[in-house]
């Protein structure tokens, strides 16, 4: 069986600081404890942990005092330099070459080759400045994009190949989408991109630049998971479906999932404020587990679950 390691991210703010031998990264002194389950080490320096994301050396934090590293190989850390960007509650997506990093002010990208960093803002052809996720594929780069924290704009697609932003899709263009609407979630299933919304789930062709009917009629799209020719659509409050491209069909699993939901060959996780629920695809089994038996809901709430292999 696989193994999953989860990195736990919760309000208490868990994980910080550093020191780095790279050019690009400021030396940061970090300092460690045991946890209460004997399963976990504690990194503490007051940053509030966005989002994790690895790559064969390094692991990313996107916090909320700009972007820290963790070099697996030299047992190091490092907070990274970003030239006339400083982001702050940002989120990150790493691939092979490059290193992703959204905030408030717009999206920055790292090359790990030249190591160097570029800036994109709505000047260069983002549709908003605030990201408020990031996701990649082999082909592209899609980001969905805010203004000033409380104002959806839409998202933008990049290609790889050309280096170029290709695709702008306003907010209001989704199917169904009302007066008021926020987009939770966008997955790319080869060339096309599927995005979950409050007005609820949306296919985009990238080839024919048009929608496609997903005869999903639920509100409230959380969570989206490709999984071969399967995905994988988490909602707010109506439970988990599966959806199979080849048959068309849905399947609905009884899953609270509030949060957030990460996936391996054969499980899928979803958190659930103070808990994590773990999912078996194959025999359609769950199990709940808490992170602190003693206080189940009020010494941690947890926000996200990052896999990290």
């Amino acid at each position: 069986m696989k193994k999953l390691l989860l990195f736990l991210l919760c309000s208490t703010s868990l994980i910080t600081s550093c020191s780095s031998k790279d050019r690009f990264f400021e030396p940061m002194k970090i300092n460690s404890s045991a946890s209460i389950n004997k399963a976990f080490t504690n990194f503490d320096t007051g940053f509030g942990i966005i989002s994790i994301a690895v790559d064969d050396k390094y692991v990313w934090f996107a916090t909320d005092n700009g972007v820290v590293v963790f070099d697996k190989i030299a047992n190091e850390w490092g907070k990274c330099i970003l030239e006339n960007f400083s982001p702050s509650w940002c989120n990150i997506y790493v691939d092979a070459d490059s290193v992703w990093v959204g905030g408030e002010r717009g999206l920055a990208k790292f090359d790990k080759i030249r190591k160097k960093w570029k800036v994109y803002t709505t000047k260069d052809g983002l549709i908003g400045n605030d990201i408020s996720e990031i996701v990649g594929s082999k082909k592209f780069i899609g980001v969905i994009c805010r203004e000033r924290g409380t104002e959806w704009k839409g998202l933008s697609i990049f290609d790889k190949a050309s280096n170029k932003w290709i695709i702008h899709i306003p907010i209001s263009n989704l199917p169904n989408s009302k007066e008021y609407n926020e987009i939770y979630t966008i997955t790319f299933d080869n060339d096309k991109i599927w995005i979950g919304a409050m007005s609820g789930l949306s296919r985009f062709n990238i080839k024919t630049y048009k929608f496609e009917d997903t005869n999903f009629d639920l509100r409230n799209v959380r969570f989206l998971l490709p999984d071969n020719d399967t995905i994988w659509i988490g909602t707010f409050g109506d439970g988990v479906w599966k959806f199979d491209a080849k048959t068309k069909n849905w399947i609905k699993y009884n899953i609270n999932c509030d949060q957030n939901m990460i996936m391996d060959s054969e499980r899928i996780i979803a958190n659930r404020y103070a808990s994590f629920i773990v999912f078996n695809k194959k025999n359609a089994e769950s199990k709940e587990y808490r992170i602190n038996k003693y206080f189940p809901a009020s010494m941690f709430i947890l926000n996200e679950i990052t896999s990290v292999r």
